[in-house]
């Protein structure tokens, strides 16, 4: 905390995701993908955030690689009601190099957690 007063009260998160792939063209898979984000607070109830995950060929069965990446902002209408908007961009890229982007464009979604 003390190391980064620059960020203030940023939020830090590292994960991963298991993903069960089936686009359009091609055959199914799986990947695990790690990565990790950044949330900032404007206000108590509105944030800036950003998010990247990846999995290379070792982490993945069918395709060669996957990435995602998000960056938006988030306004906590009240707990536990979150509204989310912002932009979205995934690819998988299979066994032959060929490149599908699944999702590139904005978002909007609503997310209530427990």
């Amino acid at each position: 905390h003390d190391a980064l007063p620059i960020l203030g009260s940023a939020l830090v998160t590292l994960g991963g995701k298991g993903l069960y792939l089936k686009p359009d063209q091609g055959k199914t898979g799986y990947a695990l993908a790690v990565g990790g984000g950044l949330s900032l607070p404007v206000t108590s109830s509105v944030s800036l955030f950003g998010q990247y995950y990846a999995a290379p060929d070792a982490f993945t069965s069918g395709v060669k690689s996957y990435e995602e990446a998000l960056a938006g902002g988030r306004w906590t209408v009240f707990r536990p009601v979150t509204v989310e908007a912002g932009y979205r961009y995934m690819r998988l890229t299979d066994k032959n190099d060929d490149k599908n982007t699944m999702v590139d464009g904005p978002y909007l979604g609503v997310n209530a957690a427990f």
